[in-house]
């Protein structure tokens, strides 16, 4: 029976629960492409891969739904320099989840994205090699989050990682990698 706790926006013992669910040997990081700046839609593509998702986006799936008047919607106010401002690239974790979400909403499954991070942030990625794998035993430097979704309840997790290196110096764009 599912925790009634874990509903909405999971503390982060429970996210952290999930988390080890999820991966109960630990995960390992798919280095993910980066060229386009599309890093969080590929780290998408490669978790609903490595996490089973079926039916799984591909990148033009994902594209599609950026291109859409439905993520438009979502993403502006009102203004023209609003709409102008709507980004195709280098996104944030709440427009991936809301990316993810529409194409839940497209396959009729609910989809709520999970992000992984490093508390310390990592400024390049040959760093990872050593970090590749987080065992749950040890896993105190990693940090869960969870972006809200209507149906949380009954939605299913794809978690993706952050390197966190845009918390690590200013100018400084993060990455996304698959899990």
């Amino acid at each position: 029976m599912a925790d009634p706790s874990s509903n909405l926006m999971p503390g982060p013992k429970s996210l952290a629960s999930r988390y080890h669910k999820a991966f109960p040997n630990g995960h390992k990081v798919v280095l993910t492409d980066g060229a386009g700046k599309l890093c969080g839609l590929n780290a998408i593509v490669i978790s609903a891969k490595e996490q089973h998702l079926r039916p799984r986006p591909y990148l033009k799936d994902l594209q599609a739904i950026v291109d859409g008047d439905e993520y438009l919607a979502c993403t502006v106010a009102s203004s023209p320099e609003e709409v102008k401002a709507v980004t195709k690239d280098n996104f944030t974790q709440d427009q991936l989840a809301l990316i993810l979400k529409l194409y839940g909403d497209k396959i009729e499954q609910p989809l709520q994205l999970a992000l992984g991070k490093l508390s310390q942030p990592h400024l390049h990625p040959t760093q990872l090699t050593d970090l590749s794998v987080v065992q749950n035993k040890d896993d105190s430097d990693f940090q869960y989050s969870i972006t809200p979704h209507p149906q949380a309840d009954e939605a299913k997790l794809l978690w993706i990682h952050s390197d966190n290196a845009e918390n690590a110096k200013e100018g400084v764009l993060g990455h996304f990698s698959g899990l």
